[in-house]
């Protein structure tokens, strides 16, 4: 297989900024998910995600060519805000706590010119903060384990024998890990099964796009065995990274990018999965699609479109996610 694509979401949940290459830290690519938006008007405030509140897809965001300024743009409107790519701390405004499925992180907030825009094109009170230098604990069983590649150590996990050797990892606003790999394979067996055809990538929002190579032979969802990838490219050493965790699926596949609105019942993505693709007991009602990651090595890596993709370890079984309060294995 080979890297079709690589993606960032500067600010979570609006679209993607689509990238050819890129470093790989221990908490995923840079400015990757590294800024977010809340309501207002909520108490305590809401973190405002695409499942729940489809407008946040009309917001396009780019990257200035000197890689240091940020630009969002209401589609729309035509209308846009811009401000540093990693803003300075003294430009920053107070600090406050951000939750994100039970795990949390102090951020700053960026600006009133920035509140006042998403204010008016959401129509309730927003704000803008960074994550600077916090970081959100990866909880549950998602971390790779310290041991080998985290493949092993992630097996023993699974099986309920290695929580105590369990590796520390933090992650961005991310959800619950630092990559997300899906592969063109799946994406195209299950356009054949929507009424509308083929859609875009852009709707499941990975890092990583995978692609079989001429003449490979990749099956759709096999991805869900994969405990292991390892990227090859122009330089002699291997990018290794950890496969550790289904993704389950929410509302955000049902948006309809173009009006900003959910899309009618009969065409929903989430419907179609639901019916083959709740293959992970510890979300049993949720579907799957995907697999988290995580570089493995305290070492950063570099990746760009073409790299050879390896499956260097498989699994025996799907993996079964365990998240506090979201999910168990039972």
């Amino acid at each position: 297989m080979r890297i079709r694509s690589l993606h960032i979401h500067p600010v979570k949940s609006l679209l993607p900024v689509s990238l050819p290459s890129t470093s790989l830290s221990a908490t995923g690519f840079p400015h990757d998910r590294t800024f977010l938006l809340q309501r207002l008007d909520t108490s305590p405030p809401k973190v405002l995600q695409i499942g729940h509140h489809a407008p946040l897809c009309l917001f396009a965001v780019t990257i200035s060519s000197d890689n240091t300024t940020l630009t969002v743009t209401h589609r729309p409107s035509a209308e846009s805000t811009s401000f540093p790519l990693s803003p300075a701390g003294s430009a920053l405004g107070d600090q406050v706590e951000i939750t994100l499925y039970q795990s949390s992180t102090a951020a700053r907030l960026v600006g009133i010119e920035q509140d006042e825009f998403f204010t008016a094109k959401l129509g309730f009170p927003t704000r803008l903060v960074y994550l600077g230098f916090g970081k959100r604990k990866v909880l549950g069983n998602v971390a790779p384990t310290a041991e080998s590649s985290g493949v092993v150590g992630s097996l023993l996990r699974w099986t309920g024998l290695g929580a105590a050797k369990e590796e520390e990892r933090f992650i961005t606003f991310a959800d619950v890990a630092s990559l997300m790999i899906t592969s063109t394979v799946s994406m195209d067996t299950l356009s054949t099964k929507l009424p509308e055809g083929a859609v875009t990538m852009d709707r499941f929002r990975p890092n990583i796009v995978v692609e079989p190579e001429e003449g490979e032979d990749v099956e759709a969802f096999e991805e869900d065995f994969w405990g292991e990838l390892k990227v090859a490219g122009d330089e002699a050493s291997e990018v290794v990274i950890a496969l550790t965790a289904n993704c389950a699926r929410c509302q955000s596949l049902n948006v309809d990018f173009e009006t900003g609105a959910h899309v009618h019942k009969d065409r929903q993505i989430l419907k179609v999965l639901s019916k083959d693709r709740r293959v992970d007991p510890g979300m049993k009602y949720s579907s799957v699609f995907g697999r988290y990651g995580f570089l493995v090595g305290g070492q950063e890596a570099q990746l760009k479109i073409g790299d050879r993709v390896t499956v260097s370890k498989r699994l025996e079984e799907r993996t079964v996610f365990q998240w506090p309060g979201l999910g168990t294995s039972t």
